[in-house]
Order: structure tokens, then C-alpha cells, then sequence
């Protein structure tokens, strides 16, 4: 038996959590399919794997990048746990989203979990969920392996049966696609070109210049610059980002 951690995490904050939930596993063969790189997803899976599942919330669903890469993913009936982030406001639809698109690739998904993280638009200017996930996230997220797989081991009916409920209704028609921004270097870029290499989709140039059109907006080369030296532009970050500034802090939760 081992654990399969498929993840879309350009912030690297989701990909925090799933390895919080396999410690509660306490499962030692361990294999990362990143959806972030194209070619992860021809990973082979086994029969017996226990998968994890993560991704950010966007508007209320799963990214659309991240929809098209888990659509390139088999099951054949693995036991599953699905985890949802989100910057401190809301994760609307995105678990049920995450937990439809699993199931409707051959995965049983037996329990699941929302988590807080910093919001992608956050900044030194306006901070969102700011030092999250924190310990207390944490210990959630191994409380959740720990109890999926006890739910497992103690289960006499077969995992078929599992069902559980979340918030949330399954989302209709086409996945969210996030405004085209712009990213752009600031005046102090030193052309390290650490956004080129933290880029899930190569859409930055060896001059750190973005191609617009392929941007998914995901955040990955502003948060991946060392010297702080690249953003994002476009009206509707300031809006939200705003807007989610004056949330109270929200707790991660479970569904098992």
C-alpha cells in the first residue's frame, strides 16, 4: 500500500496540507503527482493506493487548469480524500466541485476536508489569511488522515458504501476562467529567473517577460520571487482583496 498526493498547488499551500493528511496515514511508500506539470499525470496508479486530493479554491470552484489535468486521471475504485483551500473567505462550491470530478474519474472518495491558507492576493500591503495554514490547520489535516484511514481499518462494509456530505452543490457549466492579468517584472527584478522556473505553464521568457495570453493567473511567479520584485495587475485583485480583508478567521473543517 502506498499514498498518491495529486495536487494543484502553485503557492505551494495546498501542497502543505496533503502532506499533513498523509502523516495522519502514517503511510510510508509516498508518490506526488503535481498538476502543475503536464507530464505528472501519466503516473501510474495501483489497485490498492490511497489517494489525496487538493486544490485552491477559485470563485467558488476548482481551477480550470487543474480540472483538465485531474480529467487525465484512471481510478478503479481507490479509497479517497479530497481537500479544498481557500484565502480566508469562502471555498463556495470548490469541495463539492473537487469531490464530483474525482468520483466521475473512478475514485471513492471516503472523506474530505476545507482548509484556510494565505490568499494568493495577498501582499505586504493587504494581508489575507495571513500565517495560514497554521498548527492548528495542521493538526486538522493529520486528524483527517489519522481518521480516514481508522475509518477504513474498521469498516465492515465495503468502501463502496461510504457516502458523505459536504457544503456545496455540484457546479454546472464551464469551469471558472480567472480575467486575463497582466504579470510583469518590478523595477528591482534581478533576472534570477525564479518566476520562469515556479511558472506551471512556461509562460515567462528568459527576459521575465509574460505572455498574457497563457497566464492562468496563478500567482506561482509573485509569490516564488525571492526579491519580491514581480506582480499581478489588474482591477479586480484590489476589489477582492478588499473585500476578504475584513473576514473574520475561518476554521478548516472535516467531512468523514
Amino acid at each position: 500500500m502506498r499514498s498518491v498526493l495529486v495536487y494543484f498547488s502553485p503557492t505551494k499551500g495546498t501542497k502543505k496540507i496533503l502532506e499533513k493528511i498523509n502523516e495522519g496515514l502514517n503511510i510510508e511508500a509516498t508518490i506526488e503527482i503535481d498538476l502543475c506539470k503536464p507530464l505528472a499525470v501519466q503516473k501510474k496508479l495501483n489497485e490498492d493506493d490511497i489517494c489525496i486530493f487538493g486544490a485552491p479554491n477559485y470563485g467558488g470552484r476548482i481551477p480550470a487548469f487543474a480540472i483538465e489535468q485531474l480529467r487525465k486521471l484512471s481510478g478503479k475504485g481507490q479509497p479517497t480524500i479530497c481537500a479544498v483551500t481557500y484565502g480566508n473567505k469562502s471555498y463556495g462550491n470548490a469541495l463539492a466541485d473537487l469531490m464530483n470530478i474525482v468520483s466521475n474519474q473512478g475514485f471513492k472518495v471516503i472523506s474530505a476536508g476545507t482548509f484556510v491558507s494565505e490568499h494568493s492576493f495577498s501582499n505586504d500591503k493587504r494581508e489575507i489569511g495571513i500565517n495560514r495554514p497554521n498548527n492548528v490547520d495542521y493538526n486538522t489535516a493529520k486528524t483527517l488522515g489519522k481518521k480516514s484511514l481508522e475509518k477504513m481499518e474498521q469498516a465492515s462494509a465495503n468502501i463502496n458504501d461510504f457516502n458523505i456530505k459536504v457544503p456545496g452543490k455540484v457546479p454546472k457549466g464551464k469551469p471558472l476562467h480567472l480575467p486575463r492579468m497582466e504579470s510583469r517584472p518590478l523595477e528591482n527584478c534581478t533576472l534570477c529567473l525564479k518566476c520562469k522556473q515556479e511558472c506551471p505553464i512556461n509562460a515567462i521568457d528568459h527576459q521575465a517577460k509574460c505572455d498574457d495570453k497563457k497566464c492562468i493567473a496563478c500567482f506561482a511567479c509573485v509569490k516564488g520571487c525571492p526579491e519580491k520584485a514581480r506582480e499581478l495587475k489588474h482591477p479586480i485583485i484590489s476589489l477582492i482583496s478588499f473585500a476578504i480583508s475584513f473576514s473574520k478567521d475561518k476554521e478548516s473543517k472535516m467531512f468523514i
